[in-house]
């Protein structure tokens, strides 16, 4: 009885570090679109693709929310020292992977934004998410590492050879990023070098199942441990019965 009260102790205490233990996944890059929408992890998810004519010419102001997502970023001031703010436009005929908005920025004369020294590209943030994808518009060949998502400290880059063409001739290049472990609530984009201008459009967020919390876990395992012992007591019972 003490040898079987020692072991399910041990057993206990094996199950309560499992379970209480944090869990450590390393995020997954995608530069391939369908790859990324194959590999989402069973749940919910939304895109915002800035097609809603409430969206059109619409400025975002640092820290205002479109729908489910927040944006921040410090864009500088034009040569005649305006404010450059974040702003969905309208491209009728060019820098959009879904007809007709995309986000752009309202430089003038120019409406998209641009990468160089001056500009701090946009913080995006949300209710914690699983997974993040976009795709980047330029009329420009990119080449590796000129564009990233950065999530909790992890970095992927697009891939300059991984461009689909718009119906307009446009290049547009995917990230995605998937974490089906762990929950994330802001993503960065990074841009090291490089001077283009770009868009950015369907911006997809997604959402796991619902996993079990660790405690829940922890609880089961006791049960069917303690159920465990009831029959097993129940049994030796039952076989010193049949002695006597």
């Amino acid at each position: 009885m003490k040898f079987l009260a020692r072991r399910n102790l041990f057993i206990c205490t094996i199950l309560l570090f499992l379970c209480s233990s944090p869990v450590f996944a390393t995020p997954v890059g995608y530069t391939d679109y369908t790859l990324f929408m194959s590999a989402l992890p069973g749940g919910t998810s939304s895109v915002l693709n800035f097609d809603s004519p409430t969206h059109w010419n619409k400025t975002i102001s640092s820290g205002d929310t479109l729908e489910n997502i927040t944006f921040t970023y410090n864009l500088g001031t034009d040569r005649y020292g305006n404010d450059i703010n974040l702003g969905v436009d309208i491209f009728y005929n060019v820098a959009f992977t879904s007809p007709w908005g995309a986000l752009g920025s309202t430089y003038s004369g120019n409406n998209y934004m641009i990468n160089n020294d001056a500009w701090s590209p946009p913080s995006l943030s949300f209710e914690p998410v699983n997974a993040i994808g976009m795709y980047f518009i330029t009329a420009e060949n990119l080449w590796d590492y000129n564009l990233g998502i950065e999530v909790d400290s992890s970095l992927f880059f697009m891939d300059g050879d991984a461009s689909i063409t718009t119906d307009f001739g446009y290049n547009a290049y995917f990230i995605g990023i998937i974490d089906d472990q762990n929950t994330f609530t802001q993503a960065d984009i990074f841009s090291p070098f490089g001077y283009f201008s770009y868009t950015v459009d369907d911006i997809i967020t997604a959402t796991a199942s619902t996993v079990p919390e660790p405690s829940t876990m922890l609880l089961f395992s006791l049960g069917l441990l303690g159920l465990a012992e009831v029959s097993r007591s129940k049994d030796r019972r039952s076989r010193s019965g049949d002695l006597t």
